[in-house]
């Protein structure tokens, strides 16, 4: 199975905290699915520029958390996650996102 692939049944494996899909599994977007097949192809760099609204954070959120997750996809010393937001507020809903995964899973932090 591919690195990509790998991180998708990873991110499917996740529950959304809060909202109006509160605890309803995090199903991948096609256009998501395609990105995580793309950017976790070979070795290098993805960036993901689009309008606002389309899930990119949560996005961001899921793949943060396979990188720090024990059990997740992209754990290990050659993996970075770097999430980059145009303002302070939006990192920080990144990462209180992926905090809100870390827990669904039960890591107690």
């Amino acid at each position: 199975m591919s690195l990509g692939s790998a991180l998708i049944d990873y991110l499917g494996r996740l529950t959304i905290v809060g909202g109006d899909r509160d605890g309803e599994p995090f199903e991948l977007q096609p256009w998501e699915a395609h990105f995580c097949r793309g950017a976790f192809k070979d070795d290098g760099d993805a960036a993901l520029s689009m309008a606002r609204g389309n899930r990119k954070s949560a996005l961001m959120a899921g793949i943060a958390t396979a990188t720090v997750d024990p059990l997740g996809t992209l754990t290990g010393s050659r993996f970075e996650a770097m999430p980059v937001a145009s303002s302070f507020y939006l990192s920080l809903i990144i990462f209180e996102d992926a905090l809100a995964f870390l827990r669904g899973l039960g890591h107690d932090l």
